[in-house]
């Protein structure tokens, strides 16, 4: 554990301030973060678009304040009212450090940067999302004033959270001289997620669990393992998830329903017991990921990972060693892929041994908890360094043992 402390003037205190666009992707996905703010000893809030309902007792200690936030609404009008939202709000809190998570809260917090100088900002960019793929005229203006806006932030008080080494280069920001780390997903629980046996087969179970939109590449899995199911392969695709109607191309449900070998069950928060019922994940998205967790979930589970070539998915599966990877878009490449294993089920358990081993190497909570330690402790440091002396509001910060230095962006 980092261990910060900090010698601050009576009446003041550390304050780390979340905020995301939904209370559900923040506790569950970003919990490490959370513990580590509260290990650092700062008062803790969250900017929430609403009340937590099921994940209230990790709010524990946190004050949460509801946001108009609109995952639906992307245009500039609602952004620029939501920034002036965010900068009033803001000020009130007066945070030491500012940590906005997706794409959208970050270019909404960016708004407000240059109205709010005393603050340092994180912004954890978890993949770039359906601008970043589509070749649409708006999706391709929409990506130039993203990430023209994310680069023009201060360089001094902003630093920028990736997971994978593809999108600092595609956004710009890594040639823009800003502070960047990259970490290998949000984190998964090796405890919560155990390697377990592989069920009896046949048939050969595969599973994916992801939003039902066009970006994920949901039909490319179904097409693939149809072909095989009519093929007369003893080959299954059980599907978790539900469509986002926030994102421009859900996928609608019933266009599953009646497949050869396709079994839909909608929404399961019992993750851990597909990954036991399944011989193999596969994960086809046409890209715009950061690192999808539920890849990493299914890999901590010992499951063998059949991907597609995108940034985040094979910054992790290593083809032949993980699981495969196969090129974008390819069904073809996906039947082959599959076949590769139900032909030598010898491969599910050795990929899969090699899958959970990668997990425990990089992408564990505790993993990710320590690296934020030192991020918040770096940026703690660096704030209160800066604040000039002789004021009743100084700050003084000691020398941080231990500490941990966050690397500049990682060779490829």
């Amino acid at each position: 554990m980092v261990d910060v402390e900090l010698k601050i003037e009576a009446g003041l205190t550390k304050t780390i301030c979340f905020v995301a666009s939904d209370s559900e992707f923040l506790f569950r996905h970003f919990s490490p973060a959370i513990k580590a703010a509260k290990a650092a000893n700062a008062q803790v809030y969250a900017i929430i678009p609403s009340q937590l309902r099921g994940r209230a007792s990790q709010a524990d200690g946190i004050k949460i304040i509801a946001s108009p936030t609109s995952r639906s609404d992307n245009s500039l009008l609602s952004m620029i009212r939501e920034a002036l939202w965010f900068a009033a709000v803001l000020r009130k809190i007066g945070p030491s450090v500012v940590v906005a998570y997706s794409l959208r809260v970050c270019l909404v917090i960016a708004l407000t940067e240059t109205l709010l100088r005393s603050y340092r900002f994180i912004f954890v960019i978890t993949g770039i999302g359906f601008i970043g793929i589509s070749g649409g005229l708006r999706a391709r203006l929409m990506r130039q004033v993203v990430f023209r806006a994310l680069g023009y932030t201060s360089r001094q008080r902003t630093h920028f959270v990736f997971e994978n080494r593809s999108d600092p280069i595609s956004t710009g920001i890594a040639r823009r001289g800003h502070q960047v780390s990259i970490l290998m997903g949000a984190g998964v629980d090796p405890s919560e997620f155990r390697a377990c046996e592989l069920p009896g087969a046949p048939p050969f179970r595969f599973a994916t669990v992801s939003r039902l939109i066009w970006s994920k590449g949901v039909d490319l899995a179904v097409g693939a393992v149809s072909a095989l199911a009519r093929e007369g392969y003893p080959v299954e695709l059980h599907i978790y998830g539900t469509p986002d109607y926030a994102n421009p191309r859900p996928l609608a449900p019933e266009t599953l329903s009646g497949v050869a070998g396709i079994h839909y069950h909608g929404f399961s928060n019992k993750i851990a017991s597909i990954w036991e019922n399944s011989h193999a994940a596969i994960f086809s998205s046409r890209g715009g990921e950061g690192l999808p967790r539920a890849l990493l979930e299914a890999a901590a589970c010992g499951r063998a990972c059949i991907v597609t070539a995108v940034p985040g998915c094979e910054d992790f599966v290593r083809n032949g060693v993980e699981g495969y990877t196969v090129p974008v878009g390819s069904e073809t490449a996906l039947k082959e892929a599959i076949l590769s294993l139900i032909t030598a089920p010898h491969r599910f358990g050795t990929l899969g041994s090699r899958a959970r081993e990668r997990v425990l190497q990089t992408s564990t909570t505790a993993i990710t908890q320590l690296k934020y330690e030192g991020l918040f402790a770096s940026q703690l440091e660096m704030l209160y360094a800066r604040a000039p002396l002789g004021r009743s509001d100084d700050r003084d910060i000691t020398r941080i043992p231990e500490k941990m230095t966050i690397g500049s962006l990682p060779p490829h």
